[in-house]
């Protein structure tokens, strides 16, 4: 194959293992591959999540275990494995193996394949070796950030005025505040700020009083004192006023 073309390796279905090749006309990727430890032999398989079995071809089985001496024993496996095209695929048999990934091993079947493809690392292993694809975990975060990142900017669309420089105000009714009948106004002397404090506090009500947030009035039946508290994250201090 040239390299202008890319190959797809795949186990469908009920089945198996098939080789295509096709022009890189939608952007080639490269295989994930993982280096993996079987029966304490190390070897290179790829990543398949289409696959339903993991397999190896005869050749890589005769690579890791060239005296038939020691070699697992062949077992016959009875299920018909097809490739992606429908391709039946030929299948030498089955062996049992101690599988080791990242830290987790598992004794494992395993088929051996004639083919000219790859080793695959089909879901069978993926599952009981609990293996989690960093490539994909990697390629999921990114897709979820991009679908968050284009749901916010709909949102801000969508609600302009929420989401507009500053604070907004409140454009409905009249806010009426429910008091009994017989209730009597409260005025309550203002509490003495410290002299390391009172610039700070002077600032943090002229900002309040900036945004509308309060309004300066000369005179009034009702009254709080506001509690001055020194913020220790910053050089400022947080105005925090009680209702009574």
């Amino acid at each position: 194959m040239s390299d202008s073309d890319y190959s797809i390796f795949a186990l469908s279905g009920n089945g198996v293992h098939s080789r295509l090749g096709q022009a890189d006309d939608m952007g080639s990727c490269p295989p994930i591959i993982v280096p993996i430890n079987v029966d304490g032999k190390s070897t290179q398989m790829h990543v398949d999540t289409g696959a339903d079995y993991s397999c190896i071809t005869l050749s890589s089985f005769d690579d890791l275990w060239p005296q038939p001496k020691g070699a697992p024993q062949l077992h016959p496996f009875s299920k018909n494995l097809k490739a992606y095209t429908g391709q039946q695929v030929p299948i030498v048999g089955k062996v049992n193996v101690k599988a080791s990934l990242v830290g987790r091993s598992a004794v494992l079947p395993l088929l051996v394949v004639h083919s000219s493809g790859p080793n695959l690392l089909g879901r069978n292993w993926i599952k009981a070796l609990r293996y989690l694809v960093p490539q994909l975990q990697a390629l999921a975060v990114s897709e979820s950030s991009d679908y968050a990142d284009a749901h916010l900017s709909q949102l801000k669309e969508e609600f302009s005025t929420l989401f507009a420089p500053g604070l907004a105000k409140f454009t409905g009714p009249p806010v009426n505040i429910p008091m009994h009948e017989d209730a009597q106004p409260v005025f309550k002397k203002a509490r003495p700020v410290p002299l390391a404090l009172r610039e700070w506090v002077e600032q943090e009500l002229k900002k309040l009083v900036d945004k509308d947030i309060l309004e300066p009035v000369r005179f009034s039946r009702w009254a709080t004192p506001t509690v001055a508290i020194r913020r220790m994250v910053t050089s400022g201090c947080a105005v925090i006023t009680r209702l009574q």
